[in-house]
């Protein structure tokens, strides 16, 4: 089995990226999983007012809280992949990641970034993401303004922040040895086709695609 994990900052496209995806004829056989955004899920559940996001600095301990609970909502999930046959043939393309969650208190309240990444949970999901690279992939989508749109749930979307965020993201990977595929296209068509091309090769090494 190997896990896809689709990531990038708010309002970038990865929902749109993987309503296309769904729609190409060549990937209907690899029985893609997709687990839809685990934030979206448990910002219903608990009930979580909006304003923790959108007005974050005022509701710092809050938004702290509720990424350091997604980081384990992805912790356990990637312990389970891992436990799951690693001969199967199966795909599993995650809309977001737990590391998305570490990266944005890095981003937009850098002062509590160090105290994030000390968490038990952050460090045990970083060694579940790391010591899992042959079965793990990770695609960071970069921000381009014509796909920005606010939808009214999670933090405004401002280019230089998602631009900062992307950055911070690309180099919390790095700095962990967690290989990437980087997808800076502004032509959805172009996102599609190296996406798809990525499932089909089941291409886990980190390195760009050719065009």
């Amino acid at each position: 089995m190997r896990s896809f994990y689709l990531c990038g900052a708010q309002s970038v496209g990865k929902t749109t990226l993987i309503r296309e995806l769904n729609r190409r004829p060549e990937l209907a056989s690899l029985r893609i999983e997709v687990i839809d955004e685990v934030a979206r899920s448990l910002i219903k559940q608990d009930g979580i007012d909006l304003n923790v996001f959108q007005d974050y600095r005022n509701h710092q301990e809050q938004f702290y809280q509720f990424n350091l609970k997604l980081v384990s909502r992805y912790l356990d999930m990637a312990r389970q992949d891992r436990l799951d046959d690693e001969s199967s043939d199966r795909l599993k393309l995650y809309d977001r990641s737990g590391l998305d969650a570490v990266n944005y208190i890095c981003t937009y309240l850098p002062h509590l970034s160090h105290r994030m990444l000390g968490e038990a949970a952050v460090q045990h999901l970083i060694d579940e993401y790391s010591s899992s690279s042959a079965f793990v992939s990770f695609i960071v989508m970069d921000p381009q303004a014509e796909f920005i749109e606010h939808d009214n749930v999670r933090l405004p979307p401002q280019l230089p922040e998602l631009q900062k965020y992307t950055e911070n993201l690309k180099q919390l990977l790095e700095q962990r040895g967690i290989p990437r595929v980087d997808l800076p296209e502004r032509d959805l068509d172009i996102r599609v086709q190296r996406v798809s091309e990525l499932l089909l090769n089941r291409d886990g090494n980190g390195k760009e695609l050719d065009d």
